[in-house]
């Protein structure tokens, strides 16, 4: 965050897109530096939701402004009994 501060950014203007499969390579590290940057002001999120092991669980362990749902999970729902 002090890159922000030192060229006077407002971390408010920024969104920083992560996707599933990044969160989930080390999801303890992951929860870690998005708390951070969320309590900095930086607005995160979540690309692509459903395109790799979707799960709410994690949903609810890490905190995301937006959730970009993939849209073969949106297909699928559509098409399928079971989903």
């Amino acid at each position: 965050m002090s890159l922000c501060l030192r060229h006077r950014f407002d971390p408010r203007r920024l969104e920083v897109e992560v996707t599933e499969t990044s969160v989930l390579a080390d999801f303890g590290v992951a929860r870690q530096h998005l708390a951070s940057l969320r309590a900095a002001g930086v607005r995160i999120a979540l690309d692509d939701f459903g395109a790799g092991f979707a799960s709410v669980s994690y949903l609810k362990e890490i905190t995301f402004d937006r959730i970009k749902i993939d849209g073969e999970l949106v297909d699928n729902i559509a098409h399928s009994a079971g989903a």
